[in-house]
């Protein structure tokens, strides 16, 4: 053993000397520009990657029957998202050494990459067995468990979790979520708030528990929420490009959910400025056109009376039927022509995106442009064949147009598909007598209207004695 290790050591220094005088030489005939080319570099810079991982792929050859070789391996592998050799080099220690809760436990995370989630949950269960007291192997079972729907395990999990690290802000984090998905919003509410407290620059947090109020309709929490998720984005938005670009994506979704926030409050102008604002942030977000065009759509509608004025109308019936068609009224159209624009680009970044056909059908139908309205709402009914509104509003294109034939279908299909859709009653009665007098038709859908709580045809029906 001491003969060889001076042969080695002699060796070592022989190569030492050979290498100064060759570097003395390279430095010699050095010229003025890098002697490697970019491409040689970077195969260099590849080749010297490639073999810090051969050191760990050779342990098993210099211990073929040790389990921690195989774990270091297999470690290596999972690093570079080889998840196949990662399993198989984790099952083989645990072939050797089957009672070491670390193997396991990475050996379930390799499955769980690759999709795998009952024998990742397995994995999990047996590194709990040998080690109840990790945290975060309670924690990677909750995720699965969550991702899989059964929220009680999850909660279990974090919670579990969360006794042995109570400084574990993610746990938190994720049974907010768990509590969340299952509309326990009050708990959610709670764990993100302490998940806050352990990490006050939680974007996540701050964005997840304005859902959260926003679900219980605390609008102004949600708000302040969604605005503290921006602001620590923004603060943040300085990082490397991918990086930052999900801060953004992240920020964008905190300022459109802070626009429906405000439009179902009627703020309409907030929200348009709250939309504007997701969209400088993400200019592919295709639902932040949709809604931005829905609330310059809703601006425009605002103080606009859409009832039926029955005080008004004349007393010849049959000539003011075509004024009683219900939910249709022409507003400005400079806010029209803003939100058909929105529509229209969230129709580009989606083509089958049926809401934003339906509602760029009802633009046009305000406008009087009835063909286009009637080609959007024939588009977002392709795309979704039980969308009753579509339905209902092509019917009130084509009676507008005077296709009355057309305009019953349309009643009827809505009908079929929502029976208590008062309106389609009343407004395919209506088609019924303009259509061909038919009196018996139209007074029975009028009185199933009235029945609804839509009564002004039916009353006028009676009234002039066309129904009983």
């Amino acid at each position: 053993m001491i003969g060889r290790g001076l042969l080695l050591s002699i060796a070592f220094v022989i190569g030492m000397l050979f290498w100064g005088c060759e570097k003395q030489i390279v430095k010699l005939n050095q010229k003025d520009t890098d002697p490697l080319s970019n491409q040689e570099k970077a195969r260099a810079e590849k080749e010297d990657q490639k073999k810090s991982y051969m050191d760990d792929y050779d342990v098993v050859d210099l211990n073929p029957d040790n389990a921690e070789s195989y774990f270091k391996r297999g470690n290596a592998y999972a690093d570079k998202g080889r998840y196949g050799k990662a399993i198989y080099d984790f099952t083989k220690s645990i072939g050797l050494n089957s009672n070491i809760a670390e193997t396991y436990n990475s050996r379930g995370n390799a499955f769980a990459q690759n999709g795998l989630h009952d024998k990742a949950i397995s994995d999990f269960t047996k590194a709990i067995d040998l080690n109840p007291n990790n945290a975060e192997t309670y924690f990677s079972r909750g995720n699965i468990y969550a991702y899989k729907g059964r929220h009680d395990k999850a909660i279990s999990d974090y919670t579990r979790a969360i006794e042995i690290n109570p400084e574990n802000a993610d746990a938190f984090a994720k049974r907010g979520k768990a509590h969340a998905d299952i509309g326990e919003h009050d708990k959610a509410i709670s764990d993100y708030t302490r998940a806050i407290e352990i990490t006050p620059d939680n974007a996540d947090a701050f964005a997840k528990r304005g859902e959260a109020h926003a679900e219980k309709g605390e609008h102004g929490k949600a708000i302040s929420d969604f605005t503290r998720a921006i602001e620590i984005n923004t603060d943040l938005a300085n990082l490397e490009y991918d990086k930052s670009r999900r801060i953004n994506s992240r920020a964008a979704v905190a300022y459109y959910n802070r626009g429906n926030d405000l439009a179902e409050k009627n703020q309409y102008d907030k929200a348009i400025l709250a939309y504007d604002n997701a969209l400088e942030l993400d200019s592919r977000f295709a639902e932040a056109y949709n809604n931005r065009g829905t609330a310059y759509y809703n601006r425009s509608m605002s103080g606009k009376d859409i009832s039926v004025d029955t005080k008004a109308i004349d007393l010849n019936f049959m000539v003011n039927l075509p004024h009683l068609f219900k939910e249709h009224v022409h507003h400005e159209k400079d806010w029209s022509e803003q939100a058909i624009s929105d529509f229209t680009k969230a129709i580009d970044l989606n083509p089958k995106y049926a809401e934003a056909y339906y509602n760029r059908g009802t633009a046009y139908s305000d406008q009087g442009r009835y063909e286009r309205a009637i080609s959007d709402f024939t588009e977002a009914i392709g795309l979704n064949p039980k969308y009753a509104e579509a339905y209902y509003n092509r019917g009130n294109a084509y009676a507008e147009k005077g296709q009355y034939e057309q305009a019953i279908t349309d009643y009827t299909g809505t009908i079929e598909i929502t029976p208590g859709f008062a309106e389609a009653y009343y407004n395919r009665g209506n088609a019924f007598m303009l259509k061909s007098g038919d009196k018996v038709n139209a007074c029975s859908d009028w009185k199933q209207a009235c029945e609804l709580g839509e009564c002004e045809a039916f009353r006028l029906g009676k009234d002039e004695g066309y129904c009983e």
